[in-house]
C-alpha cells in the first residue's frame, strides 16, 4: 500500500474498527499468534485512533506482553504514546540488541535502495514527524544497500559530529549517540552480509 492509499485508509477508519483491531491484537498476543495481526491495515486503524484510551491501552498492553517482533512493529505507535527520553532510550536499546531483526522489518517496509534513503531523510527533516520519533529513522539506515549505503553513512557521520544542519532537527545529544551506534553496527560483518 503506497503512502497516499495508506493515509486515505487510515482517515476512513472508525473508532469501532480501531477498537475491534485492538481487541484482535491483544487476543493474538495472548494466544502467541501475533504474526496474524495485519501490520498494514489493522495497525493503521490503531494509529488513527491512538488518542482513544481503549486503543492506546491495548497498544501498550500488546507492546508490554509481546515478543520482539511485536515490539518492533508497535514501537512506532508507542513513541507517539510515550514521548519521554527514557522510553526513547529503551526503544533505542531494543533496536540495538535486535538490529538484524529490525533490519529485516525495515527492508520489508522501505526497501533498500536510494529511494529508501531519500524517504528516510524526508521523514527526518519533516516538521510534522514528532521529535520523539525522528531518531528512529537513523536506525532505519541499516537497511540501505548498494550505492546509497555510502550516502547513508555520510548522513550518520554528520549527525554523529553534531553538524549545524541537524541542530534544528534533532535532540542532538541523543541523536548523535544513535548515529554512532548505527555506524558501529553498519561496519560489522553481519551488516555487510
Amino acid at each position: 500500500m503506497d503512502s497516499t492509499a495508506a493515509e486515505s485508509f487510515r482517515k476512513s477508519t472508525s473508532l469501532s474498527d480501531a477498537r475491534a483491531a485492538a481487541a484482535r491484537l491483544i487476543e493474538r498476543v495472548k494466544n502467541g499468534r501475533p504474526e496474524e495481526f495485519d501490520q498494514g491495515h489493522e495497525q493503521l486503524m490503531l494509529r488513527e485512533h491512538l488518542c482513544d484510551p481503549t486503543v492506546a491501552d491495548s497498544v501498550r498492553q500488546a507492546y508490554d506482553q509481546g515478543g520482539i517482533l511485536v515490539k518492533l512493529e508497535l514501537m512506532w505507535d508507542m513513541l507517539l504514546l510515550d514521548r519521554s527520553l527514557v522510553f526513547q532510550k529503551s526503544v533505542h536499546a531494543l533496536i540495538k540488541e535486535n538490529t538484524q531483526k529490525f533490519r529485516t522489518v525495515i527492508e520489508g517496509f522501505y526497501g533498500t535502495d536510494e529511494d529508501m534513503r531519500r524517504r528516510l531523510v524526508h521523514r527526518i527533516e519533516d516538521s510534522s514527524v514528532p521529535d520523539s520519533k525522528k531518531w528512529i529513522y537513523l536506525w532505519c539506515m541499516v537497511g540501505v544497500a548498494g550505492d546509497a549505503r555510502a550516502r547513508a553513512m555520510e548522513l550518520l557521520r554528520s549527525v554523529a559530529r553534531k553538524d549545524d544542519h541537524w541542530r534544528d532537527v534533532f535532540d542532538l545529544a541523543f541523536a548523535s549517540t544513535v548515529a554512532e551506534d548505527v555506524l558501529a553496527w553498519m561496519t560489522t560483518p553481519e551488516a555487510v552480509a
